[in-house]
């Protein structure tokens, strides 16, 4: 019924049993029951509000990373030994993203109604997060099922964050199955009862270990992986969906006085939302006209010569590319973050400093694509 009342310019009147339909129609019945009108649903407080992104120590660089991510909509990779905070980051990084509009909020009641994960009486405005555990099957990720196919977590996390923990532990099978969603922005799943169509405009986070025994970042003896495994299991990542994350950011460990201090330099969640919420405004207003709204969409060509950077600006990141360093691609996805970091810092163009760190947010790119041989 709340779902029901999302739809503007209609009454919703709801019954127990069908006489009372009658009745509403001025059809005369006898044992008529109370009738009750149920008005719009409010608004659901955020969910996870207890989570805040001023938690985490030591890692003023990753949770920039995540802000850069949300404010320009870029899908990111974060690789670290276990507890250096990368897990602790991505569970917080919805709490960045600005609330959801009407449609996009009735979007997704709709489809955890679907999954039998009703709204009742409130719609939610916060942006989801859906985190499955690394042993999920495809299905449980993609969507379907026997019948008429169900959405799965993709398309529930449309909107949201689709965070992927360990994601070299998944099965290559499901982590290759959201190279269309990434793509496109939906889902087509077909039996042969039926073919549907499900949103899946979220953004992918995964955090991954550098080896199987997590200790590859460390400057000890700790780590006994044997260079081929590590490679091998980093490789399990596929080269396409490694192609599709903006940011490739390596954490490292934080040490112990750090996590222990009473205080944080890291600011809440709130204030955080706030500057990505601002970001995504000036990149709409500049990026309207050519049919986007975030810089993580903005195709190669319109970045080149629509909205060319003066060239005094990118010399670090031309260099890099002579040098062999990036390849063209990886040249573009420099410049979406670079227009992401002016974007936050409430410029207009990006200069030289939002060039020089959108190369930073790529610096775990060449040892991942070297993992490959």
């Amino acid at each position: 019924l709340a779902e029901a009342s999302c739809v503007e310019g209609i009454k919703v009147i709801s019954v127990s049993h069908l006489v009372e339909v009658l009745n509403e129609f001025g059809v005369s019945t006898k044992a008529l029951r109370s009738t009750e009108i149920v008005s719009a649903p409010a608004s659901l407080v955020r969910e996870n509000q207890s989570l805040c992104m001023s938690e985490v120590r030591g890692q003023a660089e990753a949770v920039d990373a995540a802000v850069v991510a949300a404010a320009g909509g870029h899908h990111m990779i974060m690789v670290g030994t276990p507890g250096s905070g990368k897990t602790m980051i991505a569970q917080r990084m919805h709490t960045l993203l600005p609330d959801l509009s009407q449609d996009e909020a009735i979007e997704l009641a709709a489809m955890r109604s679907l999954v039998n994960r009703p709204s009742f009486d409130t719609l939610d405005y916060a942006a989801p997060l859906e985190a499955p555990h690394h042993s999920a099957s495809m299905v449980s990720v993609i969507g379907g099922g026997s019948g008429v196919p169900k959405p799965g977590l993709a398309s529930l996390a449309s909107h949201g964050v689709l965070f992927l923990d360990e994601a070299p532990e998944f099965s290559t099978v499901t982590i290759d199955a959201l190279r269309q969603p990434l793509e496109s922005g939906d889902i087509t799943l077909s039996r042969a009862t039926a073919t549907v169509q499900y949103p899946a405009k979220f953004q992918l986070v995964l955090a991954a270990n550098p080896c199987p025994c997590g200790k590859g970042q460390i400057k000890t003896d700790a780590c006994q992986c044997a260079e081929r495994i590590k490679a091998r299991y980093l490789a399990k990542i596929s080269g396409p969906i490694l192609d599709r994350l903006d940011i490739q950011l390596s954490v490292r460990p934080v040490s112990p006085s750090v996590l222990t201090a009473g205080s944080t330099s890291v600011e809440t969640s709130q204030q955080l939302r706030s500057k990505v919420t601002a970001a995504r405004q000036r990149a709409s207003t500049r990026l309207g006209a050519h049919g986007f709204r975030l810089n993580a969409h903005v195709p190669g060509s319109v970045l080149r010569k629509v909205l060319r950077i003066n060239s005094s600006s990118t010399k670090i990141l031309d260099e890099a590319l002579q040098r062999g360093r990036i390849s063209m691609r990886g040249y573009d996805k420099c410049l979406r973050l670079a227009w992401t970091n002016a974007d936050l810092a409430g410029r207009n163009e990006p200069n030289s400093s939002d060039v020089a760190k959108a190369l930073w947010l790529r610096g775990v790119a060449s040892q991942l694509m070297l993992s490959r041989g």
